[in-house]
């Protein structure tokens, strides 16, 4: 066998090696990953969103908590006071609120509304608790409610 010979043999054996790797490493790659996308897009068909109208619009609204909101309850929302846990929103995070929770539109929705009867009370006392509880929180009970007096009060 000639040196150049030889030398193109080397080169074959080598092309074959790395499509052999590459081969492998693709193979162990799909074996090794779990693939959640899938998951995801048949946990969002198995979920129905529900909708929720006011001011005349119907707003579609996740069947279960957005991670985004979620997050954002954890965090400013939800405070230990005497062993238990209440929930309050703090004043300068409503509007952010009501935007993860409802959406952008809704948001908007409720500032140019020329509804004279339109307030954040009402939102807050009647449609918040709703989608609470259509996601899993019943924040609507007395107990909250008379914690949420006694702290307001007290931060007066």
């Amino acid at each position: 066998m000639t040196e150049e010979q030889i030398k193109i043999e080397n080169e074959k054996r080598l092309e074959l090696l790395e499509n052999k790797f590459e081969e492998i490493k693709e193979r162990q790659e799909s074996e090794l990953t779990c693939d959640f996308d899938k998951a995801l897009e048949e946990y969002v068909k198995k979920k129905e969103r529900f909708t929720v109208r006011f001011l005349g619009k119907i707003y579609e609204l996740p069947q279960s908590v957005p991670f985004n909101f979620s997050t954002f309850f954890l965090r400013y929302c939800i405070k230990k006071v005497g062993g238990q846990q209440v929930v309050s929103i703090p004043d300068d995070k409503i509007l952010q609120f009501i935007k993860l929770m409802f959406g952008q539109k809704f948001l908007i929705a409720l500032e140019t509304s020329n509804n004279v009867n339109v307030s954040i009370e009402f939102v807050n006392e009647t449609i918040v608790p709703f989608v609470m509880k259509q996601w899993g929180y019943d924040i609507d009970n007395e107990n909250v409610k008379d914690l949420q007096k006694k702290i307001s009060s007290q931060e007066l």
